[in-house]
Parts: structure tokens; sequence; C-alpha cells
């Protein structure tokens, strides 16, 4: 009997569950787990083999990414720096905010590349010169962050960053910005994957809420709410429930925990690790979208009857 059938199951162990955060109402949050449910359920064979090692397998790509590194840098010399997993788990990490996850990699290591054979004691003197068509603030933050593992201390750059018309630069800048590096403990999505990657072997306590998943929770295929000064601040779901844009993507630590708790339970109820679970029902819910990169744009799912309405 699929998962989704076990509605006396399911009620019960959430009724289990203890919320902190008030502003949203546990009904929606059991909606969000029974339509979890229904994408896993929906999941192929191979959307669910490629789901149950897709932490285990990306892992490997990135202590790929540390050796390689570090067999550069001490073969050649060039730096002091000798990076761990936990390091590269982070510069990833901190890159993925509206990238799709090829893109993510790629990235992830043309930064590396660069700042172990280009930019040693001159990490942002050839910055402008690149061509990466990312948010220059996460990039600058992961080039930071690496300048910092060097030196052990803080290291904050100040930069100007290009202004985009349609994607494209139109020669002009906005006013300095300083980088941070390392991931700020307010970065709750890229933290919990960070620790997602670096403890995908074994058991973790981490949930990576991304807009892939908060679409799927609150199916947010409904009419737009639009403040007084024009902007959208939130949605109708299709049982004319206010869905509030920010729980697309939750910065209140209460709202992130309350419905990573709801993924925990989708992924004991399914006989998975939380990792796992997480992994199929993207899978799902990826191919559901068009496969173009997101800039700070929504994009339209493939097939609009499905649960899937905008991506933030």
């Amino acid at each position: 009997m699929k998962t989704v059938q076990l509605n006396n199951t399911i009620k019960k162990q959430f009724n289990q569950l203890t919320f902190k955060n008030r502003s949203i109402k546990p009904k929606l949050l059991f909606k969000g787990l029974t339509r979890l449910l229904e994408f896993y359920e929906s999941a192929t064979n191979d959307q669910i083999t490629d789901g149950l090692q897709w932490y285990i397998n990306e892992r490997k790509n990135i202590v790929n990414m540390k050796r390689r590194f570090n067999y550069y840098t001490e073969k050649y010399k060039e730096s002091a720096l000798t990076l761990t997993t936990e390091n590269v788990c982070e510069i990833v990490s901190m890159l993925s905010p509206l990238l799709l996850w090829n893109l993510n990699k790629k990235y992830a290591n043309d930064v590396l590349y660069f700042y172990s054979r280009e930019c040693i004691n001159k990490v942002f003197k050839p910055f402008l010169d690149l061509n990466l068509p990312m948010i220059q603030g996460n990039y600058m933050n992961a080039l930071s962050t690496l300048d910092s593992l060097q030196s052990k201390e803080i290291k904050r750059f100040a930069y100007k960053p290009k202004k985009y018309v349609n994607g494209i630069w139109n020669d002009e800048y906005h006013d300095i910005t300083h980088t941070k590096p390392f991931i700020q403990p307010s970065g709750l999505k890229t933290l919990n994957f960070k620790f997602n990657l670096l403890y995908a072997n074994i058991v973790n306590p981490y949930v990576t809420i991304d807009s892939h998943m908060t679409n799927c929770f609150f199916n947010t295929n409904g009419k737009e709410l639009i403040n007084n000064n024009g902007n959208v601040y939130g949605y109708l779901d299709t049982d004319n429930e206010t869905i509030l844009k920010t729980w697309l993507n939750p910065r209140s630590k209460l709202q992130y925990n309350d419905i990573g708790n709801v993924i925990k339970l989708g992924a004991k109820l399914t006989n998975n690790k939380t990792d796992q679970f997480q992994a199929i029902v993207w899978n799902v819910a990826s191919e559901r979208f068009l496969p173009i990169e997101k800039n700070h744009i929504p994009i339209d799912p493939i097939k609009k009857d499905q649960l899937l309405s905008i991506a933030i």
C-alpha cells in the first residue's frame, strides 16, 4: 500500500510533532507533508535509485575537487593552503543559491582552479576580466573564504557589483559591497546543504529546503496577492489558503525548523534517510521546470496543471 494511503498513520505521527512557529498553521504543514509524499510516490525507479545515492555520489565529486586543489598547490608550491572536504562543501554550498546543480559544480571548480593557479596573493585583481554568469556576491564570498582559510584570519573584501539588465551587463556598477567569508548562520539553506553534503555517508539531522522543496510543499499554483506597492507578498493556494512569499524562502529559523521536521517525518514514513527523501522529491520536482538557469526571476513549470507553479 502506498504511503499516502496510510492516512491514519500519517496523521497520528504528524500530531506528535511540536511546532514553534505560529505563522504557518498546522493544517498547512500537514498538507505539505501529504504533497511531499505524493511527489515521492510518483517517482520513477530511476529517480528513486538516483535519489538514494545522490548526496553520497556528489560528496565523492567534492572529495575529488579537494584532491585536485591540494595536489596542485602542493606540487607547484603556489600556496600553503590545504583544503579539507568541509572547506570544499562550504564553497559549493556558498555558490548554490539560484544555480542549477551542474552549474553549481562547474563554478565551484572554476573558483578553486582560479584560486589555486591565478590569484595567489592577488585574489581580486583579475576579477573583472572573468566571465562567470553568476551572482558576483557569492563568487566573491567564496574567494574571500579561501583567502581567510589561507591567512587563518577573517578577510572581508569590498567590490562594486555589476549592474545587469535582463541578464546583460550594462557597463555600470552598483555601490561598493563588502563581502563576508564563510556561510553565515542566517544562511539556513546553504548551511544545511553544506552539512548534507559533508555527512552524506551517515545519518544526519540536516534538511536542505530550497525553492523546489517549498513549491512542492505549499503548492503555490494560485492567485498572486499584491501589496500597496504592487509587489507580490503571497499566493492563494488551491484551497484558498494564504501562502506568504517568505515561506518559500524561509529565513526564520522557527519556520525553517518546522518545515524541516515535517520533511524528516516524510523520510521516516518512507523508510529513507532525510537527505534521500529530499533528493527523490527534488528529482521529481526538477523535471517539471524548464531547464534554464535561475537568476532572480520566476521560471514556469513544464506542466501548469501539476503541483508546481513558481520558483523563487
